[in-house]
């Protein structure tokens, strides 16, 4: 009878183990790094808020932070700094029953914070700049392309409504005639060189400068091949009416490849090989489809 007990009693601790450990596995790690904002990261808060809670996240020196999200919540990461907009990104952890965090990357979250400027809209950014969510496509999470391309054209809008300067009159102390000169004024940010698009990808520790992108594209599919120092970039472009899609495939001398999507203000994000094919594959069904 003692045996039977210890027996039941020892298999019910087992029970309890492996669920603790499948607990655990619940767990989706997100992390990040505020960028843009200096070297001074004693000012930038980082929260986090689900179903009423909210928490303090702690940054590294360097601007880099960690967590975990429990499965089927939605969560609001919230970025502030004084004298920057701030920002909400929403992630939404819902999966399907049959997907677990386990089978999935780590996400890595890069965050721009900018500073304010004369026009800017606060009320605008107190709702999410970014919505994260499960793509089913991708057995991956990705963010909300179009709702991206949305926010980031309101706030070009609002940049453009900055105060024009005003026209200042020369007076000339003498009378001469002189010749009409046309004055052409150029804003500051037309002559300051665009910076190219760059990868910030935590297992490469690199960074990828490639050429800007062109200011339009033909509808479809347009493939771009660049040769860099060490390495080969093959970017791929897709045109459906005014929504612009972009993945990378960066091929390392030394036989690595890395598959990146663009997303949009976020930046680029790294996928696997399989989500980059059945991507690719699926984004010129549709065009031929169409």
């Amino acid at each position: 009878m003692k045996s039977l007990r210890a027996g039941a009693k020892t298999g019910f601790l087992f029970i309890l183990i492996i669920w603790g450990l499948h607990t655990v596995k619940a767990q989706y790690k997100v992390e990040g790094r505020i960028v843009e904002v200096g070297s001074d990261y004693d000012d930038v808060s980082v929260a986090i808020e689900c179903n009423g809670s909210k928490k303090e996240l702690k940054l590294t020196p360097i601007g880099n932070f960690e967590t975990y999200l429990e499965a089927n919540k939605t969560y609001l990461f919230n970025f502030s700094k004084p004298g920057y907009v701030s920002k909400i990104i929403e992630f939404s952890t819902i999966i399907p029953d049959e997907v677990h965090f386990e089978t999935i990357q780590p996400y890595y979250l890069p965050v721009r914070l900018f500073k304010t400027f004369e026009g800017v809209d606060t009320v605008f950014f107190n709702q999410p700049v970014a919505k994260i969510k499960f793509d089913k496509t991708l057995s991956d999470f990705a963010d909300d392309r179009d709702y991206s391309l949305k926010v980031k054209y309101r706030i070009d809008k609002m940049r453009q409504k900055k105060k024009k300067p005003e026209k200042k009159t020369v007076v000339r102390k003498d009378k001469r005639d002189y010749p009409k000169q046309e004055i052409v004024l150029v804003k500051k940010e037309e002559i300051v060189k665009q910076p190219s698009q760059t990868i910030d990808k935590k297992e490469e520790k690199s960074t990828i400068d490639l050429p800007p992108l062109k200011e339009r594209y033909p509808q479809g599919r347009t493939d771009e091949i660049f040769e860099l120092d060490g390495r080969t970039v093959e970017r791929t472009i897709f045109m459906t009416g005014n929504i612009r899609k972009i993945y990378l495939a960066v091929h390392h001398d030394w036989g690595g490849v890395f598959y990146f999507i663009d997303q949009a203000d976020l930046g680029y994000r790294c996928i696997s090989f399989e989500a980059y094919e059945n991507l690719l594959a699926t984004q010129s069904l549709d065009k031929k489809n169409k």
